[in-house]
């Protein structure tokens, strides 16, 4: 019975098809940091903090990317934070940071509040992990 078992799985795994897997899928660029939890008094920031990203494929010219707020995910107000709307990655490069900078304007002391950051997908980018910054007062 053993071996009838094993005649029938090889059997059956030579009926899949993976010819479809070898096809061009554009590039995946995503960040990489871990979520970030940061504590601000009234008034006090974080100035250009740098945000680690990746993308799978290299290129011999520069390639920009759009880096959008995910809304729905995001509690944080824009009052309390800046980012670049774009990154470029120069050639030859597959990584890079993306600059946040934080002012403590109206932040809650509540609870924290998150501010969810992706890049823009496209017919040729997929977007990739996203980065969470969560940001609370002290008072």
């Amino acid at each position: 019975t053993l071996l009838i078992v094993s005649v029938a799985l090889l059997s059956s795994s030579c009926r899949d098809s993976y010819d479809d897997y070898v096809q061009e899928r554009g590039q995946t660029i995503g960040f990489t940091s871990l979520p970030l939890e940061v504590q601000l008094p009234p008034g006090g920031g974080i100035p250009n903090f740098p945000i680690p990203f990746f993308v799978t494929s290299i290129s011999d010219s520069d390639r920009t990317f759009e880096v959008i707020v995910v809304e729905e995910e995001t509690t944080l107000t824009a009052d309390n934070y800046t980012i670049e709307t774009t990154v470029t990655i120069p050639p030859t490069e597959r990584s890079g940071t993306l600059p946040f900078s934080a002012t403590n304007n109206s932040i809650s002391a509540d609870d924290f509040q998150n501010l969810v950051l992706a890049f823009k997908a496209t017919a040729d980018v997929t977007s990739g992990k996203k980065a969470v910054v969560s940001l609370k007062s002290t008072e």
